[in-house]
């Protein structure tokens, strides 16, 4: 409420509280949502209108969405009468895609993007919120783009990235991956992504290739952006500036979003940043040897060398035959054939000659490599699509 010198002005607001009682934690973590919201101006992301903490229970108050989470609009629109055209859907599409450029121009991961957390105003003018699980990303000097690690916590993995499941490590691409599967959610009119499955299915189909088909009626256009997010190199994925573009094209042209659009520009890394590439995200490179060095083994003696040779069936039923497949074969893709993640160390450590012999020389075609294999965490699925 506003008072004026002959007026009162009332504003509807949405407020989120705090249980009572709550832990100091967990009311520090629910006051970092509001910290970082009211960092935030931009017309696609809520905004921050104040914070209640001098009594309970402690309160954010934001701006009030008349139409709700973008989900249940969509799912609901049948019951209404609405008929919401694929021009308005492109032009969502192109909102969440502006404010989520926002964000990582300020240097923010989301983590939790899903069509739930996107709210409508009155003109259905998409604006992101929820920020519960976002955090400020920084770069570190052998990563090609900032990222945040967690050491625990929930994770939605209908919308994460593999490699964000895998390493727990949080990039704008992830955000990308989870913006792919918020276009799905939109076309095929707030349909749970995966339907029925399990998270443990969701994520072994994921490792191995599967990719959620196009809805109903989806445009061509719409679908393929939707794959693009998707792939599983995440330096391949587009970035939200090239989003942006491919959204702005079908806006100015809505004819062509029945249409293939063929494949975006890929981002263009110098080879410095490729070699910098963190090796648990990209393809392992292997040195050019000099040429004086011995012949590159086979991939049978490569294997033998660094104990796994049991290994060798898994890898040529995936069509990866020599030692130089496998260079070229990221960690991921180790994983989807059938590698548990120590194994994918392992065989990363010896391409990079990290792996020493008995003599404590780096590997070669004499010696035995040894390894130490690393611990893995085991984690629990939830009923209500969080891996924890």
């Amino acid at each position: 409420m506003a008072r004026g010198f002959e007026s009162e002005q009332y504003e509807t607001v949405a407020i989120k509280t705090l249980k009572s009682g709550s832990s100091a934690k967990a009311k520090a973590e629910f006051l970092t949502e509001a910290t970082i919201m009211g960092q935030f101006s931009h017309p696609n992301v809520i905004r921050l209108i104040g914070v209640v903490t001098s009594s309970e229970p402690v309160m954010i108050i934001s701006e009030y969405m008349v139409n709700g989470s973008l989900d249940q609009y969509l799912r609901n629109a049948d019951q209404r009468g609405d008929k919401v055209h694929w021009e308005k859907i492109t032009e969502m599409l192109y909102g969440i895609a502006s404010g989520m450029k926002y964000l990582t121009d300020m240097g923010y991961v989301h983590r939790d993007l899903a069509a739930r957390n996107v709210l409508l105003d009155h003109e259905l003018r998409c604006k992101i919120a929820d920020f519960g699980l976002s955090r400020g990303v920084r770069s570190e000097g052998s990563s090609i783009e900032p990222e945040y690690t967690t050491n625990g916590g929930k994770i939605p993995v209908r919308w994460t990235a593999p490699e964000a499941i895998t390493h727990r490590k949080f990039t704008p691409s992830s955000d990308v991956w989870s913006f792919g599967v918020v276009i799905w959610e939109v076309c095929s009119f707030g349909e749970r992504p995966y339907w029925d499955w399990t998270n443990q299915k969701v994520i072994s189909e994921v490792m191995i290739g599967y990719r959620l088909p196009p809805p109903m009626d989806c445009p061509m256009g719409l679908y393929r952006i939707a794959q693009w997010c998707w792939k599983m190199e995440r330096h391949e994925r587009p970035t939200f500036t090239q989003l942006l573009a491919a959204f702005h094209k079908y806006i100015l042209q809505p004819t062509l979003i029945e249409t293939d659009p063929g494949e975006l520009p890929r981002r263009v890394m110098s080879q410095a940043a490729l070699n910098s590439m963190n090796p648990s995200y990209g393809s392992v490179s292997m040195p050019t040897p000099p040429s004086s060095a011995a012949p590159m083994p086979s991939l049978d003696d490569f294997l033998r060398q660094i104990g796994l040779n049991h290994v060798y069936g898994k890898l040529v039923s995936n069509n990866i035959h020599s030692v130089s497949d496998l260079a070229n074969t990221s960690h991921l893709d180790l994983l989807a054939c059938g590698l548990i993640s120590p194994e994918c160390s392992i065989v990363r450590d010896g391409l990079n000659g990290r792996i020493v012999t008995s003599s404590g020389s780096p590997g070669n075609s004499s010696g035995t490599l040894h390894a130490t294999t690393r611990g893995t965490r085991t984690t629990r699925p939830r009923e209500e699509g969080f891996f924890v």
